[in-house]
């Protein structure tokens, strides 16, 4: 059983560098989930579940290799900032050891339903990334036309909104890296403004996977990075469909969840659902090969 099991281990590390590839491996130290392996101290069978700031950093860190060695798969999960994410979600993660990405308005910490300045320590202390969502959650674009000079005083008003989240975050000793635009609205000058201030932007198109290497602008760049929106009626199914097929074509799979529980069905995503699609993906994957997922066989192996 243990060869079995490293001779699958072998084989998955072979699909997640270099699916459909007969290269020769590369040595484990240039380029690849090799290097994301070294800095979050896991070894991975499957797609790697990474904070959206640490694929990031790991793309950048690799940029240069990119023709030598294949980055191909990867998943990060996406919350707002309520308080059943901390209640509901963060425990069924904890459980697989499981890293996230919450999205904060810094105007409605410790507000009844949001989570308060605590609780989103909490998360930064287990690896969570703590993400902008804006200081007022008001959104950074206008419907009525604009003057020049309005303009100017807009682009004023984006940038106070902006930068004020930023330091209110950092000044409680949070690591701010991405930005994500209230009520996924923005226009270019507002993405201009976005990119003066963060590293990376989430845009308003969903139910897409991000190619990897990512786009130098536009959508599937880090500055309009689209993600597949989990409803609340959404089949845990779907979603593993989902990560199966980035495991198998590559990407940057941007999962977000918003809410959990019943504070808003509409838009809350139920916790069970939830930790059915993480033990698929931290339990089943890695134990299992996708056949005998798919033909209902898998059993976890010890």
């Amino acid at each position: 059983m243990r060869i079995a099991k490293a001779a699958l281990i072998m084989i998955g590390s072979w699909v997640l560098l270099f699916p459909g590839s007969h290269q020769p491996l590369l040595p484990t130290t240039t380029c690849g989930w090799a290097l994301a392996q070294a800095r979050l101290g896991e070894a991975w069978y499957g797609v790697p579940i990474v904070t959206t700031e640490q694929a990031i950093t790991i793309l950048d860190a690799v940029q240069d290799q990119w023709d030598e060695c294949q980055l191909v798969a990867a998943v990060s999960l996406h919350f707002g900032d309520y308080e059943k994410v901390f209640t509901e979600a963060f425990p069924v993660l904890q459980r697989y050891r499981t890293p996230a990405t919450t999205w904060i308005v810094t105007g409605r910490i410790g507000q009844p339903g949001y989570m308060t300045l605590e609780q989103i320590k909490e998360l930064a202390r287990n690896n969570w990334e703590i993400g902008s969502h804006g200081a007022t959650h008001q959104p950074l674009v206008e419907s009525a036309p604009e003057t020049a000079i309005r303009l100017s005083f807009r682009e004023v008003e984006i940038r106070a909104e902006l930068e004020r989240a930023k330091i209110s975050l950092e000044r409680e000793g949070f690591s701010v890296s991405g930005f994500l635009s209230p009520f996924g609205l923005y226009n270019d000058l507002a993405l201009e403004e976005i990119q003066r201030v963060y590293s990376y932007h989430r845009s308003n198109i969903f139910n897409a996977i991000n190619p990897l290497p990512l786009a130098d602008h536009g959508p599937y760049s880090r500055w309009e990075l689209v993600y597949f929106q989990v409803k609340q009626n959404t089949p845990p199914l779907e979603v593993i469909i989902e990560i199966d097929r980035v495991h198998r074509r590559g990407g940057l799979l941007i999962l977000d969840f918003h809410d959990m529980g019943d504070y808003d069905p509409s838009i809350s995503y139920p916790p069970e659902a939830l930790e059915r699609i993480i033990r698929f993906m931290r339990v089943e994957l890695k134990m299992c090969t996708l056949e005998e997922l798919q033909r209902g066989l898998c059993q976890e192996r010890r």
